[in-house]
């Protein structure tokens, strides 16, 4: 005993690994493509994100109890998904729940193969029913009363990792508190569940301004302000009602966002103009601001028994209202500048609502005992409604068929394939032709990728 104790790594801590590797690659079409790298320009051709990639996610967790029921965890996160297809090159939507570029939530640049902070937060029961959370790296996704879908077999594309609703499920990460509760009944028996955070990206910084003088020459836009709830804070409140019985659950949940914190690249939710920044900023002597309300609707139900030709369904919708306020007529040109999509009137200024919807089943002891197998398909967020009235053209689908071996407990190996129609922005540019969005990215554009994954837990 003396020496297990003398050579133990923690008396209070448990380290878990979880490393995901994935080989594959993507291919792209459409029309109007950039022709290619332009000097002094963002413009770049889909097809040099093509080549075969072999890329990792690795994840140490440590969690600590100092009493048995709470929990102090702190995650470290390496990976070199930043340049791969997978990590969201050329379109965000391509991008893998698990495509770690390298975290910026800390105001660091995205970098590969470097060891970042990803969470560290502490969690405490208050009584039976009730359970906080606070720290300040953590994920709004983490503190539901229960995770809305059955579709948790595999991580593929990041968009059927948010229930359909991405513009309400939208991984807002930084400082956060957090209250669960849940329905004290005896097991098995149905439960309500309620939970609610407040998450701040930036709650690291003391800049509360940011720079962004909208309409002068040559100034800059910065969306991220810091601080916690300040004027131009870029917090994000989730808050999620759920059901479960049985063999089915429901959840409806809203999520304020302000200031474009819940816009922008990495969240991988959408199209172009659907995910633009909303800023919160002053400029030429005039102050606006502008917010979203999100909402999200889903319904899950599973068979008694795994092993048959009858899947888990989980169903989710997805609706997001974009409000503005004191909008000066020159912002749309203002953002333009940034690179949201200016084609079919999807200008950022100009978008009023956005919706989405996910359709995703999985078998479970498919064909052998502990394999299981996925099929998704929905829409991400697309420009529904905009401000002049006129129609965005901006719709898109996303598929998604995978098959996971289980190899032992430990690893599992899982081919995948997936295909994106549209993923930056449709419409049609001013000319009424094909061509590229301001982001050099072909209009009408599509993407199909293949790839393995294996992942190991120690």
């Amino acid at each position: 005993m003396g020496t297990l104790e003398s050579t133990q790594f923690s008396t209070t801590t448990k380290l878990e690994g979880d490393t995901y590797w994935t080989i594959g690659a993507s291919s792209f079409g459409g029309n109007g493509g950039a022709a290619g790298q332009t000097a002094g320009t963002s413009q770049f051709n889909n097809q040099q994100y093509g080549a075969l990639t072999f890329n990792y996610d690795l994840r140490l967790n440590l969690k600590t109890s100092f009493t048995g029921k709470d929990l102090l965890y702190t995650r470290l996160r390496s990976g070199n998904y930043n340049g791969s297809s997978f990590g969201g090159n050329p379109y965000s939507l391509g991008a893998l729940d698990r495509a770690f570029p390298g975290s910026n939530n800390s105001g660091y640049a995205a970098s590969n193969n470097v060891f970042y902070l990803d969470r560290l937060y502490y969690r405490w029961p208050l009584s039976k029913t009730l359970t906080a959370s606070v720290g300040p790296a953590a994920r709004n996704t983490e503190f539901l009363g229960t995770a809305p879908f059955y579709y948790t077999d595999h991580a593929g594309l990041d968009f059927f990792q948010l229930h359909g609703a991405p513009g309400t499920y939208n991984k807002a990460t930084g400082g956060t508190v957090a209250l669960i509760w849940k329905q004290a009944v005896k097991k098995g028996k149905p439960y309500f569940t309620v939970s609610s955070s407040l998450v701040s990206p930036a709650s690291f910084s003391a800049d509360a301004q940011g720079d962004g003088a909208i309409g002068q020459s040559g100034a800059s836009i910065v969306p991220n302000s810091g601080g916690i709830l300040t004027n131009r804070s870029t917090d994000s409140i989730l808050t999620q009602i759920g059901y479960v019985k049985d063999q089915w659950k429901s959840t409806f949940a809203w999520r304020y966002g302000k200031c474009g914190g819940d816009s922008n690249s990495q969240n991988r939710r959408g199209t172009a103009a659907a995910t633009a920044a909303l800023q919160c900023s002053a400029g030429n002597g005039g102050a606006y601001s502008s917010y979203t309300n999100n909402f999200g609707l889903t319904f899950a139900w599973q068979p008694k028994k795994k092993g048959t030709v009858v899947p888990q369904v989980s169903l989710g919708y997805g609706y997001s209202a974009y409000a503005q306020q004191g909008v000066q007529t020159n912002m749309g040109t203002a953002l333009g500048a940034l690179g949201a999509p200016n084609t079919g009137n999807a200008a950022s200024g100009n978008i009023a609502a956005t919706q989405s919807w996910t359709v995703a089943l999985q078998w479970q002891d498919a064909i052998k005992k502990g394999n299981s197998a996925g099929m998704a398909v929905g829409q991400p967020s697309f420009v529904t409604a905009t401000r002049n009235g006129t129609t965005p053209q901006d719709g898109n689908y996303a598929w998604e068929w995978w098959y996971k071996f289980k190899v032992s407990d430990q690893i599992s190996l899982t081919p995948t394939i997936f295909y994106l129609s549209n993923p930056s922005s449709a419409g049609q540019p001013a000319n009424g032709g094909g061509g590229s969005n301001a982001a050099g990215q072909a209009t009408n554009g599509n993407q199909f990728g293949a790839f393995v994954a294996a992942q190991f837990k120690f």
